[in-house]
């Protein structure tokens, strides 16, 4: 199963609420923003910060990863820089994140 945020799709919460007790083995997560143009305007294409952060997100992502990670099931996370304007800064955030369950 992959969830994708972006792209005109459905929010990854969503979809995971909707389907979550089918996926039993992995999981795929990719985080790629809604506009990549958008993004690369707000940080002038210099990808060191987040500019575009959801109120919901990255926790929405923790809480997925936390729920399959509980569950013994294989998570892979995918984030460009797109997303919110920093893979490395949104993968650091989501990561503390998850250490707090």
């Amino acid at each position: 199963m992959v969830l994708l945020e972006g792209y005109y799709r459905q929010p990854e919460k969503e979809v995971f609420k909707q389907f979550k007790d089918y996926i039993k083995d992995t999981v795929i997560m990719r985080l790629y923003g809604p506009d990549r143009s958008g993004i690369e305007k707000k940080t002038k294409e210099k990808l060191d910060k987040m500019v575009s952060r959801k109120d919901e997100q990255p926790d929405d992502t923790a809480e997925i990863v936390h729920y399959f990670t509980r569950k013994k099931t294989d998570v892979y996370l995918n984030i460009n820089n797109h997303y919110l304007g920093s893979a490395p800064l949104t993968i650091r955030e989501v990561k503390k994140l998850i250490s707090n369950f």
